[in-house]
């Protein structure tokens, strides 16, 4: 899965690794990938699945 941050802030936890995410930037969770998304201010996201049989990076 790929998600779009319209408008917002979001935390996230993927895997191991934390991050953050605002306004612009996209982030792929690729399958099976323990995660966590917390909004810290009221936020627009945009989940779009991937195809069946797409992984990593270069599947975007």
């Amino acid at each position: 899965m790929v998600i779009q941050v319209v408008q917002g802030h979001l935390e996230l936890v993927l895997g191991e690794e934390k991050t953050e995410a605002g306004p612009g930037s996209w982030i792929h969770l690729p399958a099976r990938l323990p995660h966590a998304v917390r909004a810290t201010e009221p936020t627009i996201m945009l989940p779009a699945p991937e195809p069946t049989g797409a992984s990593g990076p270069a599947a975007l």
